[in-house]
C-alpha cells in the first residue's frame, strides 16, 4: 500500500475516533480545542469544521453550491459553469483557511445528472493535483435544495502547521 494511501486511511480512522469523542464529550474537546467550528450559519450547520491533528489540521466543509453572494444561483441550466464556479469558491475557501487545493483529501459529489461526470471531470482536473488525486465519491440525486442547483461538492483538507 502507497505511504498517501495508509496517511489518509489513518487520518479517517482518527477523524472517526475525534467524531465519536466529541460526541461523548463535547466539553471536554471543546475546552481543549480539538474541534472548531467556523462560519456558523444561520441555517444550523457550520461552513466548516476544523479538527486539530497535532502536527496538522482538517477541514471538513460543508457542500458548496453555485450560490452568489444573494443567494442566486449562478449558471442556472449551465452544468458547467456551476463546476467552475464552485471549484473557484473551494479554492478561495481554502487559501482563507491557509492551505491550497493540493490540501484536498477527499471530494463527495452530487450530480442531479451524472451524466455530467465527463464534464465534471475536466473543470475538476484544472483544479487539482493529478497526479495524487483526492479520494472521491460521485452520486446521482433526484433533486438538490433547489431545482436550479445541478451540483453539489463537500470536500476534505489537511492542511500542516
Amino acid at each position: 500500500m502507497k505511504p498517501i494511501y495508509r496517511a489518509i486511511i489513518l487520518i479517517l480512522a482518527s477523524v472517526n475516533a475525534i467524531a465519536a469523542d466529541a460526541q461523548t464529550t463535547k466539553q471536554t474537546s471543546n475546552k481543549n480545542n480539538m474541534v472548531k467550528h467556523h462560519e456558523i450559519s444561520q441555517f444550523g450547520y457550520s461552513e466548516y469544521v476544523e479538527i486539530d491533528l497535532g502536527t496538522a489540521k482538517m477541514l471538513v466543509f460543508s457542500g458548496q453550491l453555485a450560490l452568489d453572494n444573494d443567494g442566486n444561483t449562478v449558471g442556472a441550466g449551465n452544468f458547467e459553469q456551476q463546476a467552475e464556479y464552485i471549484f473557484s469558491s473551494i479554492q478561495k475557501k481554502l487559501e482563507k483557511a491557509g492551505g491550497s487545493l493540493k490540501n484536498i483529501i477527499k471530494l463527495n459529489n452530487y450530480f442531479t445528472d451524472i451524466s455530467n461526470l465527463p464534464a465534471f471531470r475536466t473543470i475538476r482536473n484544472k483544479y487539482i493535483d493529478t497526479t495524487q488525486p483526492p479520494a472521491q465519491t460521485s452520486v446521482e440525486v433526484k433533486q438538490l435544495f433547489r431545482a436550479d442547483v445541478m451540483l453539489e461538492v463537500e470536500f476534505m483538507a489537511v492542511i500542516n502547521y
